[in-house]
């Protein structure tokens, strides 16, 4: 929706502050909104809509093209859109695709619930303490026995 918000500012050639100041909010608030801190209330969509009628509502809150009203809605391509602008034509799949998704795991998977995981330590050195902490923001202390 913020993005939305900043695509009306932009395409009303305004800086943030003079939409603000336009649709009736203070500055602050709109800086708010834009920079991520706040959500845009319902009361500041509405207004920005009343200001500037041609706003379509669904798309300003849901993004449902098209962002003014009576324009023919078309879908813009975007980097993570699925739909395919110009789709390839007589693709040819390659013949491996199939194979890698049909072929089994090559190595067994064990399920582990309640395995002992014992870690190798290397003799040639001594262990001074181990420092244990807890999400409480405490911590435990172990001391090699002598």
């Amino acid at each position: 929706m913020i993005d939305r918000i900043k695509k009306v500012i932009e395409k009303e050639n305004m800086t943030p502050s003079a939409f603000a100041d336009e649709i009736g909010i203070t500055r602050g608030a709109m800086n708010h909104v834009l920079k991520g801190r706040n959500n845009p209330s319902l009361d500041m969509l509405l207004k920005i809509v009343k200001k500037y009628e041609r706003i379509n509502l669904d798309w300003l809150m849901l993004g449902t093209p098209p962002m003014y009203k009576g324009e023919k809605a078309t879908l813009e391509p975007d980097l993570f859109s699925e739909i395919p602008i110009n789709p390839p034509i007589n693709t040819v799949k390659p013949k491996y695709s199939q194979e890698i998704i049909d072929k089994p795991a090559e190595i067994p998977v064990k399920n582990i619930e309640n395995e002992v995981v014992i870690p190798k330590i290397s003799t040639s050195k001594n262990i001074d303490k181990i420092v244990i902490f807890f999400k409480d923001k405490t911590f435990l202390t172990l001391l090699p026995e002598e």
